[in-house]
């Protein structure tokens, strides 16, 4: 079985989507194609670098790269997301997906990455192609039955209607370590989410936000970003608005430290973030720091 591993094509795009939306999508019972929630990587602008795997001129297998920088307070890094790893189920124990993460590895190096990340709840097949774990991502789920009743001057609007611009200069202010977002990547809709919401404060205390994802009476908290003196009013601007909230989170920040102690969160570790070192520069460090917002994964 001769199988050759390949940049997608244009006019491949379509196929590919339809097989990986099966895979994710309809298979496991949800809406709305992949194309519509990550525009910015299932798109003509990207096809380089979606890798398929092709057996007797048929279409086997695909993975994805999204490539983006991170800044970690004064230095500025070169990253890949890899996700969306599909094989024919017919094929599946045929190396085919062996093949693609061997290909992947080839073009983060031949076109200079630091490194590769991914999400994986079975690490051993990407550990033995050099990947490790380090993930410092918690998470957790919560009724919001306490009636938090003032939200002070937060508005929520879906964040296709917020100013993009507003929110990076929120984030370069406050976070030093953070994914570069452009204005795609405000467009993308998480699995299970079926829409973002953003929670928008301007004080003379500061500015602030947060984005929170929404499937029926559901939120899907991605990320607080603002002065710890905003944090009550956008907590209790969020918790009005959903039955039930599901948190993600980083261990050990100010943030998720208050909210275990103001308002009892309960973290659980994840465990599925994993890395792949690649330029010089990435082998001389631990990564413990580095963390992927769920809103920026694919």
């Amino acid at each position: 079985m001769k199988i050759s591993i390949r940049p997608c094509e244009p006019h491949e795009l379509s196929f590919v989507t339809e097989a990986i939306d099966r895979e994710f999508i309809l298979n496991k019972g949800r809406r709305s194609s992949l194309k519509e929630r990550y525009p910015n990587v299932l798109s003509q602008q990207n096809v380089k670098h979606i890798q398929i795997a092709v057996l007797d001129r048929s279409i086997c297998g695909a993975s994805v790269i999204k490539s983006f920088n991170y800044v970690e307070h004064s230095r500025l890094w070169r990253g890949a997301m890899v996700g969306m790893v599909w094989v024919e189920p017919s094929l599946r124990g045929k190396y085919i997906g062996k093949e693609l993460m061997g290909a992947i590895k080839s073009v983060l190096e031949n076109e200079n990455y630091d490194f590769g990340v991914l999400w994986s709840g079975k690490p051993s097949f990407y550990q033995q192609n050099g990947w490790f774990i380090c993930d410092s991502s918690i998470y957790c789920e919560m009724n919001c039955t306490y009636g938090a009743n003032n939200a002070g001057s937060v508005f929520c609007r879906n964040v296709n209607s917020v100013d993009v611009l507003q929110l990076e200069e929120i984030r370069s202010n406050l976070e030093p370590l953070r994914v570069i977002r452009d204005h795609s990547d405000y467009q993308v809709k998480p699995i299970p989410a079926n829409d973002v919401d953003c929670f928008l404060v301007s004080s003379a205390e500061g500015d602030g936000y947060a984005l929170v994802g929404k499937a029926d009476e559901c939120g899907f908290l991605y990320e607080i970003v603002a002065p710890p003196n905003l944090w009550d009013s956008i907590w209790m601007a969020i918790t009005k608005e959903y039955e039930t909230l599901f948190i993600n989170g980083q261990a050990g920040t100010p943030l998720s430290n208050w909210l275990s102690y103001k308002h009892k969160v309960t973290w659980q570790r994840q465990e599925k973030m994993m890395w792949l070192r690649i330029s010089q520069k990435a082998h001389d460090i631990s990564f413990n720091s580095f963390y992927i917002p769920y809103f920026d994964r694919i």
